[in-house]
């Protein structure tokens, strides 16, 4: 049947309308395989496949596959009166999938579909006490089945299907040309097998077990390696790096205070204090002072001012100390801005790139941000329709306020509007449209 669901696979493949006729070397190929059907009356064998007592009985799987379609077959081997009898018991053939398939796979589901029917035989003939061998050539399926490994989606799933239905022990390796489900695989007419005596099975089953094939055999292994779980390995080593002490607390004073204990307590340790000397940072004249402290010493050192305002301490820019004195002033000064604060910082610190860093701590502050926000704005409404409805071609605008009215009767009609303390006067005119 594999030539016939090969040509039924291809024209499907084709994907012609049903009007359409098929290519002329499927027709071909279809003629040729229909006509071979004649033979299939030639066809005889026994109905009987067991003979002598069940203790001589075994059943034999073999599993075969190539690049088009992968097969078992399945035989009865019996003894009796001292003669061995190899019948055909059943056969299961199928095509590759469209989507190609290593041959390893298709030989691992070869040895899936001999599994299966050697259940569903040994069900409907009750031969679960019967010895059951299964043959491949499949080196590599073989390891896959018979090796304990943490196998890939799709080889897992059916080793695991193959040792739920068989005993890993119980699969052996066969040379190919022994194998009797490869002819089965590569698919054949009825004369050839009635040529090659299919039916009958191999002939090493009708000698002795001990003259059985076992054949060494050295596998792919990178082939075998191929198809093993991907393993994910995660660097789960973590770098903790050490705080500084200060980074402990989020005061400036607090961390001031704290660290003139620690100058306290190394001061009492010293011998020899440090001499001043003078250095170079940044184009800055630094000196250390009695204080061992770095001082900046700038260019109005003979004005009589503070020392603090003269010799301002030397901060590094982007430091955690840095951040936090800033802030300090920042809450100390009302959230005071930038300008504010660097004149403040002066007075007493040195801060390289000052207002880099005071705007970067300002534009931080979440007190800053509510007050400082853009006000919502909403697009202004139309006037209302007394605003601008229109009466005898002019614009009628509202009384904003009334006053007291006097009308002088001389002359031109002159309208007086009288206050309390001054007034005022309009002139009316007469409208000719009434």
């Amino acid at each position: 049947m594999v030539p016939a669901k090969l040509i039924l696979q291809e024209a499907w493949a084709t994907e012609a309308n049903w009007d359409l006729p098929l290519p002329d070397e499927l027709q071909s190929r279809f003629s040729a395989w229909y006509h071979g059907l004649s033979c299939i009356s030639q066809l005889k064998f026994e109905r009987r496949i067991g003979y002598g007592k069940r203790d001589s009985w075994s059943l034999h799987i073999f599993c075969d596959a190539s690049k088009n379609a992968y097969a078992t077959v399945i035989f009865l081997r019996s003894e009796s009166s001292g003669q061995v009898y190899v019948k055909f018991v059943a056969a299961k053939s199928r095509i590759s999938p469209l989507k190609k398939v290593t041959i390893p796979r298709l030989e691992l589901l070869a040895c899936v579909l001999g599994s299966r029917l050697a259940k569903y035989v040994v069900t409907a003939l009750s031969l679960r006490e019967v010895p059951t061998y299964y043959w491949t050539d499949a080196t590599v399926a073989l390891c896959w089945i018979q090796r304990e490994e943490n196998w890939g989606v799709f080889v897992n799933n059916r080793v695991k299907e193959i040792r739920s239905l068989s005993k890993k022990e119980y699969w052996r390796h066969i040379p190919g040309k022994l194998n009797p489900a490869d002819i089965a695989s590569r698919g054949c007419t009825l004369q050839h097998l009635s040529q090659y005596g299919w039916w009958e099975g191999p002939e090493f089953l009708k000698a002795s077990p001990e003259a059985w094939p076992k054949s060494e055999f050295s596998p792919n292994e990178e082939l075998i390696a191929a198809e093993m779980k991907k393993k994910i390995i995660v660097d789960l080593s973590v770098k903790i790096e050490k705080p500084e002490w200060f980074e402990r607390f989020s005061s400036f004073s607090k961390i001031v205070r704290v660290f003139c204990w620690m100058i306290r307590f190394v001061n009492k340790l010293r011998k020899n204090f440090l001499m001043e000397k003078e250095n170079s940072v940044h184009g800055l004249q630094v000196v250390r002072g009695d204080d061992d402290v770095l001082r900046v010493k700038t260019r109005i050192i003979e004005r009589d001012d503070d020392l603090s305002f003269l010799y301002p301490i030397l901060l590094p820019s982007k430091h955690y100390l840095t951040e936090c004195l800033i802030r300090e002033y920042h809450l100390k000064y009302c959230h005071a801005g930038v300008q504010i604060l660097a004149a403040k910082l002066r007075l007493q610190y040195w801060i390289f790139s000052s207002k880099r860093n005071i705007r970067s701590c300002v534009s931080r502050c979440v007190v800053c941000k509510r007050f400082t926000a853009k006000a919502l704005t909403t697009p202004p409404i139309q006037l209302p329709l007394d605003r601008v409805r229109t009466s005898s071609g002019c614009l009628t605008r509202p009384i904003q306020k009334l006053y007291p009215l006097e009308v002088s009767t001389s002359g031109d009609p002159v309208l007086t509007l009288t206050t309390e303390n001054r007034s005022r006067y309009g002139r009316l005119f007469k409208s000719s449209k009434k």
